[in-house]
């Protein structure tokens, strides 16, 4: 039993096989033989068909790789099944192949090429400058250098079955293929972030299908493929064994000498693991970047260059095309969908853990604040919190995006007024707060137009006012601070003014942590101290001296849990004890609401 009667694919090969297949001589002047090198992999990807884990040549013709040969992954096999049953089914469709850049989507364009070539399908491949054409064991490439592919000049199945288009192209030339036309079946590579603007996908109703992000396992035995693989492994060994000098390699042993202490008493295998590891954990694990990164960790310019990257500049390209160093700070995570199997759903995140943690401390300050305060830039904050979170499980870059999107209805950009709803607490201990049942406790908060004040702790407490909302400065130690944003409300020369603390959510559960950089006390007393100054000057003197000693001065505190309007889900908030203490040792006990945001 040869290979591909063994194949799980082999399935799919029709009993007729390539003899419902037929060439028009006229359709045939537009096409010549192609070079040897195409027809020598021709020749050969139909003898066999890659295992997961086992690697294939596309030596001659992949031009556009570092490596010669191309790793079959784990994840390809299923897709590959997948995308040839929805052919079966939906033979009108075609399949979008969306992933992060760098994911490997090119690579799984070859490897879905060489499936159909063992089940003898005749296909087109458009692959950057390439457009070839395989048929019965033959490639054929077009006579003419501007040729604008037709399907008028393709084979014709007797049953008017479409002949697949295996395509990895972007702009202009993208524009040519006949992706609507009902005589191909077209799989292509997204050209943007979560498969927007593919009109040709929409309008096919093609499927919309994934590919992972990389394996640890993967990433290692791709990088044993990389071209320099072989010179990094020597050249490493030979400082192992002190016959080259450390600055022969100098980035690598910098990293290894900071970060992994002992590392001369491994092997290079398990030195290669740490340090795929390393760059999974900092650069995410897409080959691309994790080899470049093992290759000299030293020299991995991501940050902060990425990290420098303007907010708006940032949203723009991941609600947009992406592309350029947004690919290096933020991944499309697939994930299966069982409603609707031909149809993935992505959630976009940072790419990796210190990504995130670094990203964080940028998107929750101040960074970017004359953005936040614009109506578009909220709109794009929207639209992409849809996209990267979906309801499912937890994105960082979600929570930051419902951040701002939360701080700018602080703003009072949008509607005037807002419906909130008290919140009671669970036991004695005022630390957990749930919804209240009674639905008559309904209140609207109402959000004059009001700019952004950063705050610190060196801010002068007269500096606090009635005009801003404060929201927390450049973080340092802390990548989550303790409220996201606080303002007050007060008749000016008023003896009583209402202090709001706002913290955001998306999950159920909230638990804020407790910063000591701004506490809940120093709030209250701040509140108080703007009352005071913003006495009248015609006030007595005996007046004064009550409300300096602060017993005529009255600060309500009114805490706010913000959260996406979500039907049915039960919210909490749990609340540190250090605001405990703190409204208690003030004598300031906090009225709790949460507020639904639309989104």
């Amino acid at each position: 039993m040869d290979q591909t009667s063994s194949s799980p694919f082999a399935a799919f090969r029709t009993e007729e096989g390539a003899q419902c297949w037929h060439w028009d001589e006229d359709a045939q002047h537009e096409w010549c033989a192609a070079i040897p090198d195409w027809q020598e992999l021709c020749s050969s990807w139909y003898k066999s068909i890659p295992e997961p884990g086992q690697t294939f040549s596309v030596s001659g013709v992949g031009l556009y790789f570092v490596t010669s040969r191309i790793l079959a992954r784990d994840a390809y096999a299923s897709i590959a099944s997948k995308i040839l049953k929805h052919r079966q089914e939906a033979p009108g469709a075609g399949a979008l192949i969306i992933g992060q850049a760098g994911s490997g989507k090119g690579f799984f364009v070859w490897y879905l090429l060489r499936i159909l070539l063992m089940i003898d399908e005749p296909v087109v491949l458009a692959y950057g400058v390439y457009c070839r054409l395989f048929y019965k064991g033959r490639v054929y490439a077009p006579r003419s250098m501007g040729y604008k592919l037709d399907p008028r000049d393709l084979p014709r199945h007797s049953k008017s079955k479409p002949m697949w288009l295996l395509a990895d192209e972007a702009g202009e030339r993208e524009m040519t293929l006949p992706l609507d036309d009902p005589l191909v079946f077209p799989v292509k590579t997204s050209v943007s972030h979560l498969g927007c603007a593919e009109a040709w996908a929409t309008r096919r109703d093609a499927a919309r299908i994934g590919i992972p992000l990389w394996s640890q396992r993967d990433l290692i035995d791709s990088f044993t493929l990389h071209d320099d693989y072989r010179w990094f492994h020597d050249a490493l060994q030979d400082v192992l064994e002190g016959s080259s000098p450390d600055d022969d390699m100098r980035g690598v042993v910098s990293w290894l000498n900071k970060r992994h202490p002992g590392w001369r008493r491994r092997t290079v295998h398990d030195l290669i693991e740490t340090l795929a590891e390393d760059a999974t954990r900092r650069v995410g694990p897409i080959a691309r970047d994790a080899h470049s990164f093992i290759l000299n960790p030293m020299r991995s310019t991501i940050f902060p260059v990425a990290l420098g990257l303007g907010y708006q500049v940032i949203m723009e390209s991941l609600v947009g095309p992406g592309g350029g160093l947004t690919d290096n700070i933020f991944a499309i995570i697939p994930s299966s969908n069982p409603q609707d199997p031909m149809h993935d759903t992505f959630i976009c995140d940072f790419k990796s853990r210190v990504l995130a943690k670094e990203a964080k401390k940028i998107l929750y300050t101040l960074h970017f604040r004359r953005n936040v305060e614009s109506s578009d830039a909220d709109t794009q904050h929207r639209q992409l919190f849809k996209e990267c979170w979906k309801g499912q499980r937890t994105s960082v870059l979600a929570t930051c995006l419902f951040v701002n999107i939360a701080r700018y209805t602080l703003l009072g950009c949008d509607r005037p007024k807002y419906p909130i709803s008290a919140m009671d607490t669970t036991d004695g201990t005022n630390c957990i707060w749930k919804p209240a049942a009674s639905n008559n406790r309904l209140q609207y908060l109402s959000l004059p137009r009001r700019t952004i004040m950063a705050y610190d702790p060196s801010l002068s407490p007269l500096k606090i006012d009635v005009e801003h909302v404060f929201f927390p400065a450049a973080i340092r130690n802390s990548a989550t601070p303790t409220c996201d944003a606080f303002f007050l409300e007060a008749d000016r020369g008023a003896q009583r003014a209402t202090l709001w603390v706002v913290q955001s959510t998306f999950n159920a559960a909230c638990n804020s942590k407790p910063d000591d950089r701004i506490r809940i006390r120093d709030l209250i007393l701040a509140a108080r101290a703007y009352l005071r100054a913003a006495l009248p000057r015609n006030t007595s003197v005996a007046k004064r001296r009550k409300m300096n000693a602060g017993d005529a001065i009255t600060v309500e505190l009114n805490l706010v849990l913000a959260h996406p309007e979500i039907q049915d889900r039960q919210w909490s908030w749990t609340v540190p004890d250090e605001w405990i203490e703190d409204w208690r040792d003030c004598t300031c006990e906090p009225h709790v609401y949460h507020l639904p945001i639309s989104v």
